[in-house]
């Protein structure tokens, strides 16, 4: 790792706990763990949340930052703490799914966007993983920076692909890094996956939060798709729409006009505005970040070349950190556990929120025995995996 700061853990150099295999294979005997969801960079558990709220808790997942993996397991998940380059694909056997949320700092449009300039290097070296490659030698033969992991990243979950086939697949990274996930899925498909790839917004999905995501679905069996939004915004609404409005920010937290008003009163000098203020009433939160000043939700509106940060917009809302849960759509109480009040914000920006990750996730989870894998109904599959219904459709 370079000497920058790192993007766990955010220290130099990193204070990140990155065991050996051979300390990690003394800890989980990963040669007798077999089926269940694998989840890579699984942080404090917004995958795994979704996951129970639909039965499912046969999950282990891989998380090198030492609180996000003590945050998941003061929840209840099981975390691994380890560096996803160490882990040797092949000591799993039948995984049934595979989430991965790389780190995304270097795509994303709060940082300095460097993974950004490198996008096409990173689709040259995710084909050459792809056809077995490592992700080491593929990053320098395609000029990457091997010596930064924080775009690299997102290439080492091809590896587990590579060797595990999962029944369905789960990623999810900020929207510039869209043409990566669409070369996955260039890939995928010849791997025999239906695939769907594109942006998602977290406020179509019931989380009071327009927080824009790139999402990458895949299933070996049935048919991919973009997961059916439950809500919708005041100007997309049609007649006879059957989907929700979406969740304010206000209703979220119980707010009205007086709540608004002091809450933006205890923002940063420089967002002191009360006449902008009252914004939460009519929409949901902008999106709530892992970085700067991740307890403040910034105004709306567009940030323009040599503009400060967004949370010193005008109108911004300082939060508290259940507030914050609230607008993650993560209940108050979940344990983010971090020493100092920096990093627990950091960790609460982080999560993915659980009500967005279940819609995401329902429609992949395998199906009862003897149920059709594409509608998921009882009829009889007579030795198929679809019903006689989707075999006619088919």
């Amino acid at each position: 790792m370079s000497d920058r700061s790192c993007e766990y853990c955010y220290a130099s150099p990193c204070e990140c706990s990155t065991p050996s295999v051979a300390e990690i294979a003394a800890r989980i005997d990963f040669t007798s763990r077999s089926g269940g969801i694998l989840d890579l960079f699984a942080g404090p558990g917004g995958w795994d949340e979704g996951l129970r709220s639909l039965g499912r808790t046969d999950v282990l997942g891989i998380e090198m930052d030492a609180d996000a993996a003590a945050t998941a397991e003061a929840a209840g998940h099981a975390r691994l703490v380890a560096d996803i380059r160490t882990i040797d694909p092949r000591r799993f056997s039948d995984v049934e799914g595979l989430i991965a949320s790389p780190p995304c700092q270097t795509f994303s449009a709060a940082g300095k966007g460097e993974g950004k300039a490198s996008l096409d290097d990173l689709v040259k070296a995710l084909r050459m993983v792809a056809d077995g490659t490592t992700c080491l030698d593929a990053a320098v033969a395609s000029g990457l920076d091997a010596g930064d992991p924080r775009s690299t990243l997102i290439l080492e979950p091809m590896r587990f692909i590579r060797h595990l086939h999962p029944d369905w697949i789960a990623f999810e990274e900020v929207k510039e890094a869209l043409p990566v996930w669409e070369e996955y899925a260039n890939i995928l498909r010849d791997l025999g996956y239906s695939v769907w790839a594109g942006i998602l917004n977290a406020a179509d999905y019931g989380v009071p939060q327009t927080r824009k995501r790139a999402i990458l679905i895949a299933r070996l069996h049935g048919h991919a798709a973009r997961p059916t939004p439950t809500h919708v915004g005041s100007g997309e609404w049609a007649l006879f729409d059957q989907r929700e409005p979406w969740v304010t920010m206000a209703a979220a937290l119980g707010w009205g006009e007086a709540e608004c008003v002091a809450a933006n009163a205890e923002a940063p000098p420089a967002a002191v505005n009360p006449d902008r203020s009252l914004w939460p009433l009519t929409r949901p939160s902008t999106t709530i970040v892992r970085s700067f000043r991740p307890d403040i939700a910034a105004a709306p509106g567009f940030r323009l070349p040599g503009d400060g940060p967004r949370q010193n917009t005008p109108g911004s809302i300082r939060l508290t950190p259940e507030q914050m849960c609230r607008v993650q759509g993560i209940r108050t109480d979940y344990p983010f556990t971090a020493n100092g009040e920096t990093k627990r914000l950091s960790l609460i920006g982080a999560i993915l929120p659980p009500p967005w990750a279940a819609h995401i996730l329902a429609p992949l989870l395998r199906p009862a025995v003897g149920a059709c894998v594409e509608c998921g109904n009882d009829d009889p599959t007579h030795g198929h995996v679809l019903c006689l219904d989707c075999l006619e459709a088919s």
